[in-house]
């Protein structure tokens, strides 16, 4: 395979936090802990996505408030 990816180049990446925080340590092996990483986000969009497949595009909210349509009505 052809990259341009370097060995001794320093790359950042994105990724899900579950992956350097969680129990996937056999994707990381000795790495595990060693690996300086920064939170950007807490929200995951995989379930997000999950979530409003699962309800036919049409997601709601329950009391909780946790979801809230912003979508901009007419006159606002």
């Amino acid at each position: 395979m052809n990259t341009d990816i370097g060995p001794k180049r320093k790359y950042t990446i994105v990724c899900c936090g579950s992956l350097l925080t969680r129990g996937d340590v056999l994707h990381l092996g000795s790495r595990y802990g060693k690996i300086q990483y920064k939170l950007l986000d807490l929200t995951n969009i995989a379930v997000a996505w999950r979530a409003i497949q699962n309800a036919d595009g049409q997601p709601t909210a329950s009391a909780e408030q946790r979801v809230r349509d912003m979508t901009e009505k007419p006159g606002e």
